[in-house]
């Protein structure tokens, strides 16, 4: 969704939207673009007064890069009950939905910007999910049992410590 303002009263916009090879023109001060080209991509906006004078704003344009993929930035593998925390490529304005498979596995505890922190709650190779617009992506997160020590001790003791 693009949207423009203005500080005066009376306006009307003309967007142009360029896909690929494709070229669309639209009115109104919002416009929704679905994308169906490899690109490359162009939104041009122009503003027209309307209290008179009528007149036309030059064109101002942004050209959105499409996101080709998302890196994970964390552990492979961690213990049962840590806080695990994964990163993932930041995007200004990307909706980050993570999520984790099986779903008793973990419990999210905050998840925005790209970063999401879980406590881990079960043994076992994990995947934790993230669906944005631009697909769905994985990292699997192998979690293990804490340690167990076992105290190897005499059956008997003696009451004279020297023997």
């Amino acid at each position: 969704m693009y949207e423009a303002e203005s500080n005066l009263a009376e306006v009307n916009y003309t967007w142009k939207i360029i896909d690929g090879n494709i070229t669309k023109t639209q009115s109104g001060d919002r416009v929704l673009v679905q994308w169906t080209t490899d690109g490359p991509y162009k939104v041009e906006l122009q503003q027209l007064d309307l209290s008179g004078l009528y007149c036309l704003s030059p064109a101002i344009g942004i050209s959105p890069q499409k996101i080709s993929t998302i890196t994970f930035i964390g552990k492979d593998e961690s213990c049962i009950y840590d806080e695990y925390v994964l990163e993932a490529t930041y995007y200004e304005s990307l909706t980050y939905d993570w999520t984790i498979s099986p779903s008793d596995a973990a419990t999210i505890i905050k998840g925005e910007n790209g970063k999401v922190s879980l406590q881990l709650s079960k043994v076992g190779t994990h995947s934790i999910i993230l669906t944005s617009c631009s697909g769905v992506y994985s990292k699997s997160v192998t979690v293990y049992a804490l340690p167990e020590p076992v105290v190897i001790h005499p059956t008997f003791l003696c009451e004279e410590p020297d023997r």
